[in-house]
């Protein structure tokens, strides 16, 4: 039984790193371009940073929302089939019940991740642009 909960909680832990991974590499590669353009990286001379314009920055702030729903509406997708494939198998009910109620939280809690990162790319837009 130990076995299998440490297996669960390494796989748990790699499947965070490579979410976040992942992540950080998308809002990287959104964001290089406007740093390049602007040019915000000076090797050269470390000590002078221009700052970028504020329409830039807002920009590049709401496309980094709206490329970054699709992974996470790619993981809602994943999360159903996974563990709709894993509560079939279970023919206890309880536990079925419980399984079923963490699948929903789950779903639940990137649904409105989904939903406060559209608003809030509508509100920048709105009062910011």
């Amino acid at each position: 039984m130990k076995k299998t909960f440490y297996k669960i909680k390494i796989s748990l832990a790699a499947l965070w790193i490579a979410i976040i991974s992942f992540s950080s590499k998308v809002l990287w590669l959104i964001t290089w371009p406007t740093l390049q353009q602007q040019n915000i990286y000076q090797w050269e001379v470390m000590y002078w940073v221009p700052s970028p314009g504020p329409e830039t920055t807002i920009n590049a702030i709401i496309n980094a929302i709206k490329r970054f729903r699709i992974p996470l509406i790619i993981v809602i997708f994943i999360v159903w089939i996974v563990n709709f494939i894993k509560i079939r198998k279970i023919d206890d009910k309880t536990l079925k019940k419980k399984k079923i109620k963490s699948t929903a939280i789950i779903i639940l809690i990137i649904s409105i991740i989904i939903l406060l990162m559209s608003i809030s790319a509508r509100l920048i837009k709105k009062y910011y642009a």
